[in-house]
């Protein structure tokens, strides 16, 4: 089979080449559309190629930030807020505390004729003590024999240090440190002293409390309390039912200054009673008293009364009784001494009478006011407990230039 089919194509070849040739024409291949690459138009030579743009919010401005400056160094920040001189007696010099760097030294006092001359310290003209810068501390000297009111006016001065625009003061002496006292109305006032060594003249002085959060004031009425002065009173109301107050007051004593404190209370009949709880349970026994009185009186006065008529009624019988001696006209002594004898005593058991129906009848009108007065009592009572045991914290001190110095801190 395979050997017909070349023969086949033998033939089929050779029939072709047998055939004369045919003059070939000139076909024009058919028109197709160019194909055409895009490619991007360079630009021209004196043009940027233009980019895209995408607008942005521009971030807000910062502040430029501050100059970042260095710390400032205080001189004076570890030096104490108060030193104790020596005794008067002690002549010997003594550091009172670390050298300053680059300070001076200045004296503040309120007592005239006291100064720092150089390095010494005079009183009325008289160099009293010594006072310097040394190589590592501050010293101080006492001279021989000071007399105490020198020595009371070097106390009660200020030492002043100063460097560049730095200064620092120190007290001259450490305060007193006591427990603050309570209110115990055993009693219903107690004083209390600013007892110190050398202390400054009283009308120097100042005195000042602190109202504890334990006492339920409700008012105050007075000076004010952070400064007070000799003569200066204020008055403390409390928040409870019943008229109770404290008022302090501040009083000079001797050398030093005082404050009092009294606590009272009003009953509904105005009568000012102290607040102690002795006092109170003896009022309190007082009022029941007058309140079974008045109970006794009410039950009672009617029969008062009664008994009033009746005497009423044999004295106008003692008075139509006949003293004529029988057959005569003449009066019998006797007769007429019995007479008088019964009207006198039925005169006298009437006066008695009234006294005690008006007696009777004031505590029968009284009745409403007692009444009120034993419920204030209960009132004042729980005053009197809630007060009892409160803290009564306070100062007394004095002011040197615009420094405080404390002389008694009770807290």
């Amino acid at each position: 089979m395979f050997a017909a089919y070349k023969l086949f194509l033998k033939e089929r070849f050779v029939d072709l080449r047998a055939r004369p040739p045919v003059a070939r024409q000139q076909v024009t291949p058919a028109l197709r559309p160019p194909i055409v690459r895009m490619r991007p138009k360079p630009p021209p030579v004196d043009q940027e190629t233009p980019q895209r743009i995408t607008l942005r919010p521009s971030p807000p401005e910062s502040e430029p930030s501050p100059p970042v400056s260095k710390p400032r160094i205080d001189p004076f920040e570890d030096f104490p807020a108060y030193v104790d001189l020596p005794p008067a007696t002690d002549i010997s010099t003594v550091g009172l505390m670390g050298r300053p760097r680059d300070a001076t030294l200045a004296i503040l006092t309120n007592t005239e004729g006291l100064a720092l001359d150089g390095e010494k310290l005079v009183h009325d003209k008289k160099t009293v003590a010594g006072l310097r810068i040394g190589d590592g501390l501050i010293e101080f000297r006492w001279m021989k024999d000071v007399a105490p009111d020198s020595m009371a006016a070097v106390r009660n001065s200020i030492l002043k240090l100063e460097a560049a625009d730095d200064e620092h003061c120190i007290a001259l002496r450490s305060p007193v440190k006591i427990k603050a006292p309570v209110l115990e109305l055993a009693s219903s006032r107690f004083r209390i002293y600013g007892k110190c060594e050398a202390p400054p003249p009283p009308g120097d002085v100042r005195f000042m409390f602190t109202i504890s959060a334990q006492l339920p004031v409700k008012e105050r009425v007075g000076c004010d309390i952070e400064a007070m002065k000799a003569g200066d009173e204020v008055v403390l109301t409390y928040n409870f039912p019943g008229d109770a107050a404290s008022k302090v007051s501040v009083i000079p004593s001797g050398k030093v200054l005082s404050a009092e404190v009294a606590t009272q209370y009003v009953l509904p009949s105005g009568d000012v009673e102290p607040l102690t709880i002795s006092r109170g349970n003896r009022k309190l026994k007082e009022l029941e008293r007058l309140r079974e009185q008045s109970i006794a009186a009410s039950n009672t006065i009617s029969d008062l009364r009664s008994y009033r008529s009746r005497l009423n009624g044999q004295l106008r019988q003692v008075r139509y009784m006949n003293t004529i001696i029988p057959g005569t006209s003449m009066e019998s002594p006797a007769l007429a001494g019995q007479k008088a004898t019964l009207i006198a005593s039925i005169r006298d058991d009437m006066q008695a009478t009234d006294q005690n129906i008006g007696r009777a009848e004031l505590l029968i009108a009284k009745r409403p006011l007692i009444e009120k007065e034993l419920v204030a009592i209960d009132a004042v009572a729980e005053v009197a407990q809630s007060l009892k045991g409160t803290p009564f914290p306070y100062k007394f001190f004095h002011v040197v230039g615009d420094v405080k110095v404390d002389l008694v801190i009770a807290e």
